[in-house]
């Protein structure tokens, strides 16, 4: 699974996201027993899932040689306007998109053949874990997602913003899915508010939703066409887009303030009450003191946690916050979490696979409400500004065996390095899916 890329022209970003899935567990044992069926059946080439399927088959083959994605860069060209150019392209949007793409076009999983549990969650051999149940407290809405392809299985976990009247100290609440967490640097601003964006049933608009529209509980659409996920995928990166021309600038001493902060003060920030001021109360039928606060309602098996080290100081000019951001090893995410900060306790939805024992699903309950998490991949943009950078990837392959992937070239890492580069993006997933 260790492999360089060949760098095509400022393809660095390309490079580092697929350091990063190739590395994923359930992602890696799903490709190399060749689950995907293309639904693209008349023109293959134009399938992403079969061009990931293709490299993963590439990376564990045992060639050694640094792999050349010509032909996924000519895939991201053909579908991503904004794209097709040789110039630098922020690893963050590229994220989303790879993640909608592959999501739209992957089959869903089926259940598994025989009524024997797997012992990993995600396993070829297994069905679909559970989605937990969507609350829907104080007339908030909640929106199901029953979507089981493998991206969905992986990625997808979901926010819960609560906003709680003044007077009549009614809920209301609205349940969004996410594939990411985009946590502010800056400590004197609101953090992320809606995570990086990027789910299927996400919206632009919703990405954007100011309190007041929040306020009526409104859910989250259901998934609709390939068009209106991709576009939700970008505009929610969009708003934290590197548009970096070219130039391989070593070191991360840039702008945008020094100083440093913890992922958990990150974190903590991110689901910190917010006072949002009057607004229209439906209880009370009138405008009244409010308060937001986003929790996490699901966590995903794999979280990415996307530092938002670009910000706009005017116009299409960007600075970047190089302030270093401590992250640990090991991530325990329960303080964060709805149950948590409401009191309820979480129930695991069964399964309607036919096949699936009640061991099975009891398995999955226990996956899933395990919100112990380990770090296995950090991807760091390198460079003074926005006008110029490099990409490259650190990547755990074994417990405590690290590797900087940069471009065609693979070393070995120490702990040390990971822990003190300049993370833009941190890969975690539960801790149950550890190495042996």
């Amino acid at each position: 699974g260790l492999r360089g890329l060949v760098n095509l022209g400022n393809s660095c970003y390309v490079n580092s996201i697929v350091q990063v899935l190739t590395h994923i567990p359930p992602l890696r044992d799903y490709f190399l027993a060749e689950r995907h069926t293309c639904k693209l059946n008349e023109t293959p080439e134009t399938c992403f899932v079969c061009e990931i399927s293709r490299i993963f088959q590439e990376f564990y083959s045992g060639n050694k040689s640094p792999l050349i994605l010509k032909h996924l860069l000519v895939l991201v060209w053909a579908n991503i306007e904004h794209m097709a150019c040789n110039r630098q392209q922020d690893a963050h949007e590229f994220l989303m998109i790879m993640l909608n793409y592959l999501h739209e076009q992957s089959a869903p999983l089926k259940a598994a053949p025989t009524s024997t549990p797997s012992t990993s969650p995600l396993s070829p051999s297994s069905s679909p874990p559970p989605p937990l149940s969507s609350q829907e407290e104080g007339g908030g809405g909640g929106n199901n997602n029953s979507c089981s392809c493998i991206i969905d299985l992986i990625f997808t976990g979901k926010l819960q913003s609560d906003i709680t009247c003044h007077v009549c100290n009614g809920v209301s609440t609205t349940i969004d899915p996410f594939w990411d967490i985009s946590l502010e640097l800056d400590n004197t601003s609101r953090g992320g508010r809606w995570g990086g964006g990027g789910g299927p049933d996400m919206t632009s608009s919703q990405l954007q939703n100011d309190a007041s529209s929040q306020s009526s509980s409104s859910s989250s659409s259901s998934s609709g066409s390939s068009k209106s996920g991709l576009a939700a995928a970008t505009a929610a990166a969009a708003t934290a887009a590197i548009k970096t021309d070219g130039g391989g600038g070593e070191g991360g001493g840039g702008g945008g303030g020094g100083g440093s902060v913890s992922l958990d003060e990150c974190l903590e920030q991110f689901t910190r009450a917010e006072h949002l001021g009057s607004i229209r109360c439906n209880n009370c039928d009138a405008d009244q003191q409010q308060t937001k606060q986003l929790t996490v309602q699901k966590l995903p098996v794999v979280v990415c946690f996307h530092l938002k080290r670009f910000e706009a100081i005017c116009e299409n000019v960007f600075a970047k916050i190089s302030k270093i951001i401590t992250f640990p090893l090991e991530l325990d995410m329960t303080p964060f979490m709805s149950h948590r900060r409401n009191g309820t306790t979480p129930t695991p939805t069964p399964t309607n696979a036919p096949d699936a024992t009640s061991s099975y699903r009891n398995y999955c309950a226990q996956i899933l409400e395990d919100n112990r998490y380990s770090l296995f991949a950090v991807v760091n943009h390198q460079g003074d500004n926005v006008g110029g950078g490099h990409y490259t990837a650190f990547i755990r392959q074994q417990y405590d065996e690290w590797f900087l992937c940069d471009d065609s070239k693979v070393t070995r890492a120490n702990i040390t390095d990971i822990l003190n580069s300049e993370g833009y993006l941190l890969f975690y997933h539960k801790q149950i899916l550890e190495y042996e």
